[in-house]
């Protein structure tokens, strides 16, 4: 009995330390999380059009939501409030208030149909998902653009 209280400890201790925050200080490495109080500097002006909230980066142009291939890696500039004029922000220094990691997951049509041996149940099926998209929130701040969102 005393056996299996040990292994059933062991294995709660292995299960929570693997939640541990993974604190990963390579900023080259994909899983770096920049931190909190960190800087971004924009160079030079963003135009948003009107009735819109966002622009888009990508291989180094900027870029509307429609030009976007959302497969490839992106990055969007998005700002408060919308209105029917286009409006630009300017160079800055933004300090980044808050960081979030986001995994979304995007669902398969309806119609859709997985082929599975032996009627094997998989977790794909499940969830329907296909696809995962990674994104990392970084909330900006400046005291001469409020409007400025992330």
């Amino acid at each position: 009995m005393v056996a299996l209280n040990r292994v059933f400890f062991v294995g709660l201790m292995l299960s929570v330390s693997a939640c541990s925050i993974n604190d990963i200080k390579d900023e080259d490495s994909v899983f770096y999380a920049v931190p909190v109080g960190s800087t971004l500097v924009l160079n030079q002006q963003l135009n948003i059009r009107g009735d819109q909230v966002a622009v888009y980066l990508q291989n180094g142009e900027l870029m509307q939501y429609d030009e976007v291939n959302f497969y490839l890696p992106n990055c969007k500039f998005e700002i408060y409030t919308m209105s029917e004029q286009p409006r630009t922000v300017q160079a800055d220094i933004f300090e980044i208030i808050k960081v979030e990691d986001d995994i979304e997951s995007s669902s398969l049509q309806k119609s859709t149909r997985l082929a599975a041996l032996d009627n094997a149940l998989t977790f794909a099926m499940l969830d329907r998902s296909y696809m995962f998209n990674y994104a990392t929130l970084m909330y900006l701040n400046s005291e001469k653009q409020k409007d400025v969102y992330r």
